[in-house]
């Protein structure tokens, strides 16, 4: 994780994105939309090869790890 990294700021900028696709790169969103083919799309025009995607859950949810 970069030296600067700040997780609260990271987390606040996430809950913008509930029930959409992210792409991230070095913790910053490159890319959001409602499909992951749209923002793999989005992702690559902007010249970006490498990054990771998810499904952010909707701010009002809550999450519980299952089982290990």
């Amino acid at each position: 994780m970069p030296e600067d990294f700040n997780n609260d700021k990271f987390i606040e900028e996430i809950k913008l994105y509930g029930r959409k696709w992210v792409a991230l790169v070095d913790h910053k969103v490159v890319a959001a939309g409602g499909s992951l083919r749209e923002v793999e799309e989005k992702a690559e025009q902007a010249g970006y090869q490498e990054y990771a995607t998810f499904l952010v859950p909707p701010s009002d949810a809550s999450f519980v790890p299952l089982g290990a």
